[in-house]
Formats: C-alpha cells, structure tokens, sequence
C-alpha cells in the first residue's frame, strides 16, 4: 500500500475542504493497526482490548 497523506489526497483531488477527504478515507481494520503498532506506546498491543480505533476531530482546526 503506498503511503500518501491525507493532505496530499486533498489538493490532488482538488476538494475544497478537508472534510470532503474525510467522507472517503476508508481504512481497514489492518491498516489502522498497523499505524497504532507504530506508535511509541503500542508495546505489547495486540488489539484484544480494543475492536475499533475511534479518532476524534475537531472540525474547527481541520485546514480548509
């Protein structure tokens, strides 16, 4: 899977607000692991404590 930023996807795709990008960022369950598993704190996580990673975004502070 190539990695390109949702930013990126943004401008290339020339939608206006980053909320639009936002409507189609599908992840897979994999994927989103696998990004957690890369975080300095994931030691150890195997993803049994957890059955769906939840973000949350402030739409004020997403660029437009």
């Amino acid at each position: 899977m190539a990695v390109v930023s949702l930013k990126e996807i943004q401008e290339l795709m020339e939608h206006l607000s980053f909320e639009t990008t936002l409507q189609y960022a599908h992840l897979s369950e994999d994927h989103v692991k696998g990004q957690v598993m890369k975080l300095p704190f994931a030691d150890g996580w195997d993803g049994a404590r957890h059955n769906r990673a939840t973000v949350s975004i402030n739409a004020d502070t997403l660029p437009k």
